[in-house]
């Protein structure tokens, strides 16, 4: 029967043994668990079959416990409550049985403890040794990593820098290649010795004395210095010394990285000098941003437009411009910006004062390194004085035209009524010429036998007289011709021309030594018959006076001068004094005695006379005794104007 009716079913008694026996079935059932997850955590630990029995043990306690509160309001099942008890008897001696032989080892169980804490406490050791040991590998790879990463720095910074090291008191005890390749001392030279010998004495005493003492109170010091080479060679280096200190902080030595900067310092003095040159210039320069603000105004520009340089500098220039030309800096900044340039562009601008001005302007690009157009650059120059001139030359070249015009007329009149007067004398001389010649003659022959000797020697000189008379005639109508003949220019082979003339002069050089040197001479546009004459005249010239030569030398030739042919007709003679210059080409005009040299003067007048026909200059050059150069064109060319000083040669025919 169930047991509640040994407890008289009072509810007191019955609670109580039911929540007690939950109670104990519900503790055993918790510490077999616990054990359970213990013997899964530390499996490493002894005895862990004596702990499962253990926990079977007391789940078996637990369960007897539930068959009492299960008999309570049952029927007993008392049979099924043997078995649980028997079965926990039996796990209960179980335990015992496993239990008594580990009493001699739990006795121990303390020192055994204490091994396995020493185990525990050598394992950890061993493991904050190897954590030890792989702190260290990774140091000592952090400081191999460290040190190749100061070697690479230490390569780079030996590429670019001089470095040096040196004591207190400046003597050498490291230098790199850098160092070796500017100065021009090798290691083995520079160390040991002071670093005087850099020194070029381009700085004061008081410049070293500041470096030293900013190092002296251990502080960095940086500056730009001027060295000199071995071989005398100027640099300049920018320089940065570290004084490295003691214990004591004071320096024990210095390191010094120095970089060359001769470049840069070249590159500054030729910007000083240009900037000077532009502050002194008399020319207003200046420069501008793309859109018209000015950047630089020099004093030139001051003085030019009357605005300081405060006054101009980040303003545009549209102050300066007049109101008609309002958009002209827009459009030249336009210009610029393609890559123009304006050259000597002349306007008009407006001074502070009101006043206008004339300038003549220069405006080019400024461009960077890489060829991008950045700014302006602008040169004006005051030209107000320039045009003003202008103007007045041009009124008077208006003037001076008018005049030339009237002269030339009256001179071409007078030259006219001279070509008449001229052809009438020698016209009207020729018959009296012809009587005195004849009857001189009459008498010669019909009286010459009882003529005294006196009288006989004037007669003779009555005939010499009035054939050279003729002669003279000759020429001055052969001039006025020459004025009076209409020029027909037709292509002409010279050389040909020349070869004529040589052959038509053969009978004045027979007896003589005479080398002719004809060069090639060009075809020219010309008149043939005139030009046949200057070559006559310059040849018989050129025979003429060679005449005290042994072996006489006439050189025709031709050669290429500002564009067009430039002849030449060159001998051997006696020459002429270039003092009288300005005697050649003359009327008349007589360089040697009749005695000596016969001649009218007129043949070198009628040259220059044919030549200024054909619009060309002759002018000639010679040496006493060394002979003379004849030269002319038949054409206006460039060289006209420079030999108008140049010898003309008159007086020779």
């Amino acid at each position: 029967m169930p047991h509640g009716f040994c407890y008289l079913w009072d509810p007191r008694i019955v609670w109580l043994h039911v929540i007690s026996d939950g109670l104990i079935a519900l503790s055993y059932y918790c510490i077999p668990i616990i054990l359970i997850y213990f013997i899964f955590k530390h499996r490493d630990r002894p005895f862990n079959r004596v702990f499962w029995m253990f926990g079977a043990f007391i789940l078996a306690c637990g369960t007897t416990h539930v068959m009492e509160i299960w008999n309570v309001w049952q029927h007993g099942s008392y049979v099924l409550a043997g078995v649980v008890k028997a079965i926990t008897a039996v796990v209960s001696v179980v335990t015992v049985a496993m239990l008594l032989p580990l009493i001699p080892k739990v006795i121990s169980l303390p020192e055994r403890l204490h091994l396995q804490e020493a185990n525990l406490e050598l394992e950890h050791e061993i493991a904050e040794r190897k954590r030890a040991e792989q702190a260290l590998k990774e140091s000592l790879a952090a400081r191999e990593s460290a040190v190749k990463e100061l070697a690479e720095q230490k390569f780079a910074l030996d590429q670019h820098a001089i470095v040096a090291v040196t004591d207190l008191q400046g003597t050498i005890t490291y230098v790199n290649d850098r160092f070796s390749a500017i100065n021009l001392y090798s290691r083995e030279e520079a160390i040991g010795r002071n670093y005087r010998i850099v020194n070029s004495g381009y700085h004061p005493k008081e410049f070293f004395q500041k470096m030293y003492d900013t190092l002296g109170k251990g502080r960095v010091w940086h500056g730009e210095i001027r060295n000199r080479a071995k071989d005398g060679s100027i640099f300049w280096v920018a320089a940065t010394t570290v004084p490295l200190l003691d214990s004591g902080g004071k320096p024990r030595q210095y390191i010094t990285i120095r970089t060359d900067i001769t470049a840069r310092k070249r590159l500054e003095e030729v910007r000083e000098h240009l900037a000077a040159v532009v502050e002194s210039s008399d020319d207003a320069i200046i420069s501008k941003t793309l859109n018209g603000m000015v950047t630089a105004w020099n004093s030139g520009a001051e003085r030019l437009f009357g605005y300081s340089s405060a006054e101009s500098v980040g303003k545009p220039m549209d102050r300066l411009l007049p109101l008609e030309r309002a958009t002209e800096e827009s459009d030249i900044l336009a210009r610029i910006a393609r890559g123009e340039r304006v050259d000597h562009f002349e306007t008009v601008r407006v001074r502070k004062d009101g006043k206008r001005v004339d300038i003549s302007a220069t405006i080019s690009p400024v461009k960077d390194s890489s060829g991008a157009i950045v700014g302006v650059a602008k040169i004006a120059r005051d030209i107000t004085q320039r045009k003003t001139s202008e103007v007045e030359i041009l009124k008077l070249n208006d003037e001076l035209e008018e005049k030339v015009k009237l002269r030339t007329a009256q001179l071409e009149a007078a030259n006219k009524e001279l070509e008449t007067f001229s052809y009438s004398v020698s016209h009207d001389l020729r018959a009296p010429l012809r009587h005195i010649s004849g009857f001189s003659q009459l008498l010669v022959e019909e009286f010459g036998a009882n003529l005294a000797p006196g009288a006989r020697h004037y007669l003779d000189r009555i005939q010499a007289g009035t054939q050279n008379m003729g002669v003279l005639v000759d020429e001055l109508l052969h001039l006025a011709r020459v004025g009076r003949h209409a020029l027909n220019r037709r292509t002409t082979n010279l050389k040909e021309l020349v070869a004529e003339v040589i052959t038509l002069l053969l009978p004045e050089s027979e007896g003589r030594q005479v080398e002719w040197a004809i060069s090639d001479l060009s075809t020219a546009q010309c008149d043939p018959v005139l030009v046949r004459q200057i070559f006559q005249n310059l040849l018989s010239n050129a025979l003429k006076f060679t005449r005290p030569r042994a072996q006489a030398v006439i050189e025709v030739s031709c050669r290429e001068e500002d564009g067009q042919p430039v002849f030449m007709v060159r001998d051997n003679g006696i020459g002429f004094n270039m003092k009288y210059v300005d005697k050649l080409f003359g009327v008349f005009q007589r360089l040697h005695r009749a005695e000596d040299f016969e001649g009218t003067g007129i043949g070198l007048a009628t040259v220059q006379r044919i030549v200024h026909k054909h619009g060309g200059q002759v002018w000639a050059e010679g040496e006493l005794d060394k002979g003379a150069a004849f030269y002319f064109t038949l054409g206006l060319g460039k060289q006209a104007k420079s030999k108008n000083n140049r010898a003309t040669a008159g007086g020779r025919l």
